[in-house]
C-alpha cells in the first residue's frame, strides 16, 4: 500500500466554533475605547489555543469535512476511517492535526482529500512514502515485506534537552559502572513516595522526574518492553519523587538512546522460522508463533501486584503494558486478572484490525504461565479452590464462548512477557526483546 502523511499547522484556528459569539476584554495595558468613551471589548473568531473547547472543536471541523468528502469512520475506532472506490480503497488515521493515509494504488484518493482540505484549511502540507510520522521514523525494505518504527531523531532530541550530560560514551560508562545492574534494580525497588512538602510546591527533583517519566512513556512504544519495568516503577512515584527516581529515570533514558536505531521490526515472514535464528532468541523456535494477532501476558504477586501484556502482530510488538493491580489472594487470581485485561484490549485491537479489513475469522490466542488460570478461563466448572476469583473470569469466559479470544498455556520459560513484570536474567531479557 502506498503512504502518505499530512499536517494542518494551527489546526484549532482553521477550526468552526460552537459555541456562538465570544469576547475579550482587552488588556488594561491596551485598553480601547469608543467615541463615547465606552471600554471595547474584542470579538474572538475561530477557537484559540488553549481553550478547552479548542480540540473538540477543532475534531468536530475535521470529521465534518472528512464526512463531506466522502469518508466513512471506522465502526468503534474514532480515529479511523475508510474510503472505497471502483480503483482504490484507502484508510485514513488521524492524531488531531496529523493524518496518515494508506491506499491500495496509487494516490488517486489521497491526492483528491489534500486538495479538498487545501481547500478548506490554511497551512496543510503533505508527503507521499514520508520517511517518520507522529515523532516515529519508517524504515522499509524495498518489497515492502519489512517495516521497522523507532525513534532515533526524537530521543536524541530529548537526550540534548534534558541529559546532554550523559551523551558522551565515557560519561554513560560511569553512570552504568555506578549505577547499573543489581545496584539499578534494588534502587528502582525500593523507590518510595516523599511526603508533601509543607509549602504545597513540588521539588525540583520532582518535576525532572515527570519530564523523564514523560519521555520514557514515549520512548516505551518503540522499546519492545525494555523500559517497561523502570519506566513502571518511576511512574508509580512521580507526583512525590523521591532524588533517587531521578537517577532511575536517567537510567531508563540511557537504555532508550544506546537502543534509539533498533525499534521494532515487522515482517510478513517470520525471521526465527527463515534461518534468522540466533544464539539469543533460541527459545522463540519453541514458542507458538503466529503472523496473525495473539496476546502474552504475565503478573507478579505478593510484595508486588503487577501485570504485563505483549500484544504481537506481523512478529512484532504492537502494544506493551505494565500496570498495577489491586490485592490479589493467590497467583491464579492474579494471573485472572491478567488475562482478564488482556482480553479487554484484545477486543479494541480486533475491533482496529477488523476496520482496516485485516482480522481474520479465528480467535485471538492469549497464553499464560499460570494452568489454573488456563483452565479456569476456558471450563466455568474447573474453578475448584479458586471460586473467590471467579468473577475475575466471567468476561474472559464469555468472550472465550463466542469465539473473540482462546486462553492457551505457555511454559514460563517460554513466556516472553515474564520480563514485563519483573527482573529476569540477561539472557531471557535478550531473548524476549529479540521476540
Amino acid at each position: 500500500r502506498t503512504k502518505t502523511k499530512a499536517d494542518v499547522s494551527s489546526a484549532y484556528t482553521n477550526a468552526k466554533t460552537t459555541r456562538g459569539k465570544r469576547f475579550l476584554r482587552c488588556p488594561a495595558t491596551c485598553q480601547q475605547f469608543d467615541e463615547d468613551g465606552t471600554p471595547l471589548v474584542l470579538e474572538l473568531g475561530p477557537p484559540l489555543f488553549g481553550e478547552p473547547e479548542a480540540g473538540y472543536e477543532w475534531q468536530a471541523t475535521l470529521e465534518a469535512d472528512l464526512k463531506e468528502f466522502g469518508w466513512t469512520k471506522v465502526e468503534n475506532v474514532e480515529c479511523l476511517w475508510h474510503m472505497k472506490t471502483a480503483k482504490s480503497d484507502a484508510l485514513l488515521g488521524t492524531i488531531v492535526d496529523d493524518l496518515l493515509v494508506t491506499e491500495s494504488e496509487g494516490y488517486d484518493i489521497t491526492d483528491a482529500t489534500i486538495a479538498f482540505l487545501r481547500k478548506k484549511y490554511s497551512g496543510v502540507k503533505a508527503e507521499h512514502e514520508p520517511s517518520s510520522f507522529a515523532g516515529y521514523k519508517i524504515e522499509t525494505s524495498a518489497d515492502l515485506s519489512v517495516c521497522t518504527l523507532s525513534m532515533p531523531d526524537l530521543i536524541e532530541e530529548k537526550m540534548k534537552e534534558h541529559l546532554p550530560e550523559l551523551i558522551p560514551a565515557k560519561a554513560r560508562a560511569e553512570f552504568k559502572a555506578k549505577h547499573g545492574g543489581g545496584k539499578l534494580e534494588k534502587m528502582a525497588d525500593s523507590l518510595k513516595m516523599e511526603d508533601r512538602p509543607l509549602n504545597g510546591k513540588m521539588t525540583k527533583h520532582g518535576k525532572f522526574t515527570q519530564v523523564l517519566t514523560g519521555c520514557l512513556q514515549y520512548f516505551k512504544r518503540v522499546s519492545a518492553g525494555e523500559l517497561n519495568v523502570l519506566t513502571h516503577r518511576v511512574s508509580c512515584v512521580q507526583a512525590c519523587a523521591p532524588p533517587e527516581a531521578v537517577t532511575v529515570g536517567k537510567a531508563a533514558m540511557i537504555m532508550a538512546y544506546e537502543s534509539r536505531f533498533r525499534g521494532i521490526t515487522y515482517s510478513a515472514n517470520d525471521p526465527f522460522t527463515s534461518g534468522g535464528e540466533t544464539p539469543e532468541v533460541s527459545f522463540a523456535t519453541g514458542f507458538p508463533r503466529d503472523a496473525g494477532i495473539h496476546v502474552v501476558g504475565d503478573c507478579t504477586w505478593g510484595d508486588r501486584n503487577v501485570y504485563g501484556m505483549l500484544f504481537m502482530m506481523n512478529h512484532g510488538a504492537i502494544a506493551t503494558d505494565t500496570k498495577k493491580m489491586g490485592p490479589v489472594d493467590s497467583s491464579a487470581e492474579g494471573e485472572g486478572i491478567t488475562t482478564s485485561k488482556c482480553a479487554e484490549l484484545t477486543v479494541f485491537i480486533r475491533e482496529v484490525a477488523r476496520g482496516m479489513g485485516i482480522l481474520d475469522d479465528k480467535p485471538t490466542v492469549i497464553r499464560s504461565d499460570n494452568a489454573s488460570s488456563v483452565r479456569v478461563a476456558n471450563d466455568p466448572k474447573a474453578a475448584g479452590r479458586l471460586r473467590h476469583a471467579m468473577r475475575r473470569f466471567a468476561v474472559v469466559q464469555e468472550h472465550v464462548k463466542q469465539g473473540v479470544i482462546k486462553v492457551e498455556f505457555i511454559r514460563d520459560a517460554n513466556n516472553a512477557a515474564d520480563f514485563l513484570t519483573k527482573w529476569v536474567p540477561a539472557a531471557k531479557l535478550k531473548a524476549s526483546i529479540a521476540y
